[in-house]
């Protein structure tokens, strides 16, 4: 990147401050409309990389979505928050992609793995000093609410959101699961002693990604 002109100097930071949001919510983009799902209000997640907004900046996203029904959710570490991200994700992902982005036919077997997984991928994260974002989100991950929450997936992967959250994101974003699990396996390389089994279980039993790319294809209808 070259250094800005004379005439733009004037206003040149030195210091950027960079907001990283992400929206929680998934859906489907058709000709004449547009599906969404959202679990509870539509929020959105806020955060710098390393720290949370200031006083005056969440001031302003209060002020700026007042007057609607979004919730913001203020994070002190966006970096951990999409490393956490990637982790739960990409089970779920791979657990898609082995039965042809149809989660109805899958059995609560599957979910339970996809539960499994997700709490290896955690347990990789804090052993290579990672801070899990939300705080405690891997509770709840073992034991009965580790059944009880993949009994209510596996019952949520026969619905429509189902479909409009996993399912179809999975279909339309082959390229963004790709870019995902390689930024994921690269922070695999700071541990890759430590064992994830049901995790490369998962990854093993989908189609590898040139498959993929060929079998989903570009689509009229995205997300």
């Amino acid at each position: 990147m070259h250094a800005p002109s004379p005439r733009l100097k004037i206003h040149w930071l030195e210091k950027k401050q960079i907001i990283f949001e992400f929206q929680v919510s998934g859906g489907l983009r058709y000709k004449d409309h547009v599906e969404v799902v959202t679990f509870g209000s539509l929020t959105l997640i806020l955060g710098h990389l390393r720290s949370e907004l200031g006083s005056g900046e969440k001031q302003f996203f209060r002020r700026l979505f007042g007057k609607t029904r979004v919730k913001l959710d203020f994070m002190d570490d966006m970096a951990n928050w999409y490393r956490c991200h990637a982790a739960f994700i990409l089970p779920v992902a791979y657990l898609a992609y082995a039965h042809q982005c149809n989660l109805r036919i899958c059995s609560y077997r599957d979910a339970k793995n996809y539960i499994v997984a997700g709490a290896e991928d955690y347990d990789f994260l804090k052993s290579i000093g990672a801070l899990i974002r939300p705080k405690n989100d891997d509770r709840g991950l073992r034991g009965l609410s580790g059944v009880l929450l993949a009994f209510s997936l596996w019952v949520l992967a026969k619905t429509k959101y189902g479909e409009l959250a996993v399912s179809n994101h999975c279909r339309n974003a082959v390229s963004e699961m790709q870019f995902m699990e390689r930024k994921f396996q690269e922070i695999r390389g700071k541990g890759p002693s430590f064992p994830m089994p049901t995790f490369d279980q998962l990854k093993k039993e989908a189609p590898d990604w040139e498959e993929l790319h060929r079998l989903c294809g570009p689509r009229k209808d995205n997300r």
